[in-house]
């Protein structure tokens, strides 16, 4: 009897962890279930480039891109931030109301202050841009993903503080 109750606990043991590590590599394979259901609308290509289709985004992320959201929730509790594109325009993004990664609840636009995004691969270069943009007296330079959750690691934010 104690043999046949060892083999059964045994048997759920066994069971238990064979459907958990099928659950946890499943959940890890597919990249491009971030594409479905419409969400590729929403994503970026680490370079800022905008996806055709959801078979588009799809074939990116099982070539081993990772489509990057275009919303992004602080770290720190400063408000949402939302690139709209394109790359080194001036005023390419908002800054909404929300600090919960959804960009609602209105924008937060003080007047004479662009948002302005610029792909970069230092602080010294996005700095560079953002002057070249026309962003100049109380230019601040941020590296996104220091503080904005899910931002592609190159893009930094140029934002004049005031004018004059």
């Amino acid at each position: 009897m104690r043999r046949l109750m060892a083999a059964a606990a045994l048997v759920g043991v066994l069971a238990f962890f064979a459907s958990t590590g099928t659950a946890l590599a499943a959940g890890h394979s597919d990249t491009g279930a971030l594409c479905k259901n419409g969400h590729w609308q929403t994503l970026i290509r680490a370079d800022s480039t905008v996806f055709k289709n959801q078979g588009d985004c799809v074939s990116y992320a099982a070539r081993g891109g990772t489509p990057y959201p275009t919303c992004w929730v602080s770290s720190d509790g400063r408000p949402d931030l939302q690139y709209y594109g394109p790359l080194g325009a001036v005023d390419n993004a908002e800054v909404f109301n929300s600090t919960d990664g959804t960009c609602s609840g209105g924008v937060w636009d003080p007047p004479q202050v662009p948002f302005t995004i610029v792909l970069a691969p230092d602080w010294n270069s996005a700095y560079s841009q953002c002057r070249a943009l026309g962003i100049g007296r109380g230019l601040n330079v941020e590296r996104i993903a220091s503080y904005w959750t899910g931002a592609p690691p190159d893009f930094y934010l140029c934002v004049q503080i005031y004018s004059g």
